[in-house]
């Protein structure tokens, strides 16, 4: 069944699925995932909306902080509450986001979908680190990590679409990296106006770089008034003849929706509102019609990385007998390559081994 019938049967055939699914469908093997807060409230992780609103609760500002929430001003929100109280807005922030509790493997929810899609670079304005669990949990972790004002190390990876994940606001645990408040903001984008952005920044030339490379997937992200999206619109106008894709809740005045996000060069894919169940049954369906259209993610660590990540599984005695031979032989495919425990008599060893490769 093909991405597009089996697309509107999840999603429904709502405005234009119909046309952006066949597109999208086109180019399954090019997508990069734009990864935002909707993807990991399934790990009972608040959007950026709720978690304002609840750190505002503990200032004597919270009906100030409220008034700039409700109209898309959230690093300004942000900056007084950091202002009004520093130590706790770091101390909560670090615990709210802390990846200690997260529960793994991750195998629920839809960013558990995500690394079967992506085939090189992964964005994110996420602080959490449910991807990088993700990744690694399905056995293709990202070969680095560029947080927040570290991303003018990115450049040469976005180039070449390597496996890396690009954190635009930075880490929840690395205040230096974090792009949070506004006073971050303007220092990284360069103005407080999304449309005077300096592009010569790395952070925003590091976004138009991404954004001009390949088409991108939008997934929890509700592309409204924040100055995110407002820099991306920016840069569609920059880059006329792009294309991208969103998966969006239904919204109720279609029409000029549809419009707006035509002129931010995104193309929707609309689902029922509320019904965000069908969000994660689509990305199961992307994520296996790329593997079996014969573009799954490269899954090719060293013999270091793979005992990193799996060393609970083996007995030390084994590890030094594992044999990893990467490199397929000449016309074989990714998935001929040869993996041996020549010396390992314990079964489950062997049997682990080549079902990873």
């Amino acid at each position: 069944m093909t991405i597009t019938r089996e697309g509107l049967r999840i999603l429904g055939d709502i405005a234009t699925n119909a046309q952006n699914l066949l597109l999208l469908e086109k180019q399954i093997d090019k997508l990069v995932p734009f990864v935002g807060a909707g993807l990991s409230a399934d790990f009972g992780y608040p959007t950026w909306n709720r978690l304002l609103q609840d750190l505002a609760g503990q200032t004597a500002l919270a009906s100030d902080i409220n008034r700039l929430i409700a109209r898309s001003d959230f690093e300004q929100a942000a900056e007084i509450i950091v202002q009004e109280l520093p130590t706790f807005f770091d101390n909560e922030f670090r615990s709210i986001f802390d990846h200690h509790t997260l529960r793994r493997p991750i195998s629920n929810g839809a960013a558990q979908y995500v690394p079967g899609i992506a085939r090189g670079i992964v964005l994110t304005t996420n602080f959490d680190r449910v991807l990088e669990a993700s990744f690694e949990d399905h056995g293709s972790p990202f070969d680095q990590v560029f947080p927040g004002s570290r991303i003018r190390e990115a450049f040469r990876a976005i180039q070449l679409n390597e496996r890396v994940l690009l954190k635009l606001h930075g880490d929840y645990w690395d205040s230096d990296s974090r792009v949070l408040t506004l006073s971050e903001y303007v220092r990284e984008y360069g103005n407080p106006d999304p449309s005077q952005v300096d592009f010569e920044r790395p952070l925003p030339k590091a976004l138009t770089q991404a954004l001009s490379a390949r088409p991108l997937l939008f997934l929890g992200c509700s592309l409204q008034n924040d100055r995110t999206t407002r820099v991306i619109a920016t840069i569609a106008q920059r880059l006329p003849g792009t294309i991208h894709f969103a998966l969006l809740p239904e919204p109720t005045g279609i029409k000029l929706r549809c419009k707006q996000l035509d002129s931010w060069n995104i193309l929707p894919l609309f689902f029922p509102v509320g019904e965000y169940n069908r969000v994660e049954q689509f990305l199961a369906c992307l994520a296996n019609s790329a593997t079996q259209a014969g573009h799954a993610p490269r899954r090719d660590w060293n013999l270091a990385q793979y005992l990193r990540h799996t060393s609970e599984r083996f007995q030390p005695a084994l590890r030094s007998y594992i044999e990893v031979r990467l490199s397929p032989s000449k016309g074989s495919s990714t998935q001929s390559r040869i993996v041996t425990a020549p010396h390992a008599r314990n079964r489950c060893v062997s049997t682990n081994l080549r079902h990873f490769f």
